[in-house]
């Protein structure tokens, strides 16, 4: 058995690895050290705030399913664009409700409000200040 015969190409691979593996070693060696000097204590309370964000994020996802998901069910059919919202109002014999869609005139008839029985979108209500001005 003789030397390994080894051209100038094989040489320069060679040396590219090493420097490579070299370079690889000291990131190992960095991350090693942060590693070793992340508080445990602060690390959990981080864990638990961004598990509580998570959840926050998470619910005002469904939060917005669910409103798209009403805004389905209760589509104009005249318009087709807009979407059908109860519109609360008071009368000599108790408290009644259409529904009013927010793109067009399209309405329903009024009938008696229930709360537990009424399903749907509440029209916002107008802030004071708008009040006062109209």
């Amino acid at each position: 058995m003789g030397k390994a015969k080894r051209s100038d190409k094989d040489h320069s691979k060679i040396q590219e690895l090493h420097h490579e593996n070299m370079k690889l070693k000291r990131t190992i060696s960095s991350l090693r050290k942060q590693l070793a000097r992340v508080d445990l204590d602060r690390y959990g309370t981080l864990k638990d705030m961004l598990d509580q964000e998570e959840a926050e994020t998470g619910k005002a996802q469904e939060t917005s399913q669910f409103l798209k998901d009403l805004k389905k069910v209760w589509a104009c059919r005249e318009c087709s664009e807009g979407y059908l919202e109860i519109i609360l109002y008071n009368r000599r014999d108790g408290l009644f409700y259409f529904r009013s869609c927010n793109m067009c005139k399209n309405r329903t008839k009024s009938q008696r409000y229930n709360k537990d029985e009424v399903k749907g979108i509440m029209k916002p209500e107008e802030s004071d200040n708008k009040k006062k001005s109209t």
